[in-house]
C-alpha cells in the first residue's frame, strides 16, 4: 500500500511543481532541473512515472530543489510545494518504515494542511493518507 501512495503523491507533486514553474514569468527553472541534479530521469515505461526508489530519492533531495530556487530568485512561490514535499517525506519516514515513529499522526495532519494549501485536487491517494493511514496503523 505504501508504495502506491508514495508513487501517486510524489509524481502528482512533481507534475504540480513543473506546472507552477512554467506559470511563473521570468522563471527559467523546471522540475526536470531538480531531478537531473539528483541523476533521476522519468522512465518511458509505466506511464512516465518515477518508480519507488526515484520517489524516495526526490524526497530526500528536496534541499537541492531549495538551492535551485534560492539561486534563481524569481520562483519564491514554489516554497509551498517544497514544504509539501518535506511534510510528505516526514510522513514517509514515520509511517512507511519498519518502525513506527512517534507523532506520525501529527505528520499526517501537517502534510494534509500543506497539501490542501496548494489548492490542487485531493487525489484518492492523498485522501488515503489523510483519512485512512492512521486508522490502518
Amino acid at each position: 500500500m505504501e508504495l502506491h501512495l508514495l508513487l501517486g503523491i510524489v509524481n502528482r507533486l512533481y507534475d504540480h511543481l513543473d506546472a507552477t514553474f512554467r506559470g511563473i514569468e521570468g522563471c527559467d527553472l523546471r522540475a526536470i532541473d531538480w531531478s537531473d541534479k539528483l541523476c533521476i530521469n522519468r522512465p518511458p515505461q509505466h506511464g512516465g512515472e518515477f518508480n519507488g526508489e526515484q520517489c524516495k530519492k526526490l524526497l530526500q533531495g528536496v534541499h537541492i530543489l531549495e538551492r535551485l530556487i534560492e539561486s534563481d530568485g524569481t520562483c519564491e512561490s514554489i516554497n509551498k510545494i517544497v514544504q509539501t514535499f518535506k511534510m510528505f517525506e516526514d510522513v514517509r519516514q514515520k509511517c512507511f518504515s519498519m518502525k513506527l515513529l512517534h507523532e506520525y499522526d501529527q505528520s499526517i495532519r501537517a502534510f494534509e494542511s500543506t497539501y490542501k494549501d496548494l489548492n490542487i485536487p485531493v487525489t484518492s491517494k492523498a485522501h488515503a493518507i489523510f483519512d485512512h493511514v492512521e486508522a490502518f496503523i
